[in-house]
C-alpha cells in the first residue's frame, strides 16, 4: 500500500485537494480532536472495503460532525485521487451541515470529482446509476447508494448555468438550523427549485436544440436514448417537506 499512500499524499501535496476545496467551500473540515490518531489533523484509511470509500462522522452538538476518511485500498492511480477528493468533500459537508440528506450530499459530493479533477472523467461512471430505466426517470430525491451518485449531473446543470460557484452558495444557505437542502436550493437557485428541475430535465434530453451539457469544454455524450414518451417524477415541493 506504500504506493498507493504515496499516490492519496500526490492529491493532497502536489494537486493541492485539500486547499483547493477548502478555498472552494470557504470551510475545511472540523479537527478530529485526537480521537483517531494523535493529532488534530484529518486522518485518512486505506482498508478493505466494498465501497470505494467512506467519510465516517460524529456528530457535534448542533448539526456539524467531526470525521475520518476510508479508501478503498484495490484502488490506485487517478481514482483513488478522485475518490479521496469526494471523501474529502463529505467531510467538508459535515463543518457546514452534517445533517442534510444523502442525495444532496452524494450528488454533490460526486460532482466535486469533476471539480478537481475535471479531465479524470471518473464520476462517470456513476452515470450508469442515473436512470433505472431509460425511459423512467427517477425521483429527484431517491436515496438507494446508487440513484445519489448519478445524479452529480444536476450540480453539474447547475454550474454550468450558474456559475460553480452556485453550488458552494447553496451548502452555506443550508447551515441554519432552520434550512435544509429542498429549501436552500428553492430559495438560491434563480427562478427557483421547480424551474430548475423542468429546465434540467431539457438538458439530460442532451440532444438539439438543448444539447448543453459540457465536460471540461466537450461534449458530454454519455447519457443513454431516451424515448420520445417518458415519465417524469419532480421533487416534493419545499413547502410539502
Amino acid at each position: 500500500d506504500r504506493a498507493k499512500a504515496k499516490t492519496v499524499l500526490n492529491a493532497f501535496n502536489v494537486d493541492r485537494v485539500y486547499e483547493r476545496e477548502k478555498e472552494y467551500m470557504g470551510k475545511e473540515p472540523l479537527p478530529d480532536y485526537a480521537e483517531w490518531g494523535d493529532d488534530l489533523k484529518l486522518d485518512i484509511y486505506l482498508v478493505d472495503m466494498s465501497a470505494r470509500g467512506a467519510c465516517v462522522g460524529i456528530l457535534e452538538s448542533g448539526n456539524k460532525a467531526k470525521c475520518h476518511i476510508f479508501l478503498n485500498r484495490k484502488y490506485s492511480g487517478k481514482e483513488i485521487k478522485a475518490y479521496a477528493a469526494h471523501e474529502l468533500f463529505h467531510a467538508i459537508q459535515c463543518a457546514i451541515d452534517a445533517t442534510e440528506p444523502d442525495w444532496w450530499k452524494e450528488m454533490t459530493a460526486a460532482w466535486s470529482e469533476h471539480l478537481i479533477y475535471p479531465e479524470g472523467d471518473t464520476e462517470h461512471d456513476y452515470l450508469k446509476n442515473f436512470f433505472k430505466d431509460f425511459h423512467i426517470y427517477q425521483a429527484f430525491t431517491t436515496t438507494d447508494m446508487r440513484h445519489e451518485y448519478g445524479e452529480w449531473v444536476f450540480p453539474l446543470y447547475l454550474a454550468q448555468a450558474f456559475g460553480e460557484n452556485i453550488i458552494k452558495q447553496i451548502w452555506h444557505a443550508c447551515e441554519p438550523a432552520d434550512k435544509n437542502a429542498l429549501s436552500a436550493l428553492d430559495e438560491t437557485l434563480p427562478n427557483g427549485l421547480e424551474h430548475n428541475i423542468k429546465e434540467f430535465a431539457s438538458w439530460v434530453w442532451n440532444k438539439n436544440p438543448v444539447k448543453n451539457f459540457r465536460d471540461y469544454g466537450r461534449e458530454l455524450n454519455i447519457f443513454p436514448d431516451i424515448e420520445d414518451t417518458c415519465l417524469l417524477y419532480t421533487s416534493p415541493s419545499p413547502r410539502d417537506r
